[in-house]
């Protein structure tokens, strides 16, 4: 998929039966939204997320997606630091996934510098551990 709008988004999110949800999205200049948000009550019986390629980051709302067991997703490191310097800012809001069990992904771009990428994944796994189910994380 070559574009995805927030709108587009919406229309999935209310899907009442989708269950598993794979998105590859293009290139940073395909015109994505700064950050996608999953709202309160959407994706009311979704169990599977993948979100690979240029993802944005998903912002999920408290009742958003309360189903999610899994979330497979692509991590930009520079949006990851971002969270890390505004501390009481902006977040992923993984705590709002009441079923969450296992998060997996990996940090982009591959070729990141070391500490850019270790700094990005201490906030992914920070919202993690942080989280009231203690869900598995794993990062590629």
């Amino acid at each position: 998929m070559e574009e995805l709008h927030q709108e587009d988004f919406k229309i999935l999110g209310d899907l009442p039966a989708l269950r598993s949800l794979d998105l590859r999205l293009g290139h940073e200049w395909a015109g994505l939204p700064r950050r996608f948000t999953a709202a309160a009550g959407s994706f009311p019986c979704l169990s599977y997320l993948r979100m690979k390629g240029y993802v944005q980051p998903f912002e999920f709302q408290q009742g958003a997606m309360p189903k999610l067991e899994t979330l497979d997703s692509t991590f930009l490191w520079w949006e990851m630091t971002q969270i890390a310097r505004n501390s009481g800012g902006y977040d992923l809001g993984l705590r709002n996934l009441s079923s969450l069990k296992l998060v997996t992904g990996y940090v982009w771009p591959r070729g990141t510098g070391e500490d850019r990428k270790k700094a990005a994944e201490a906030v992914l796994r920070h919202e993690v551990e942080t989280h009231r189910n203690q869900p598995t994380v794993r990062i590629y």
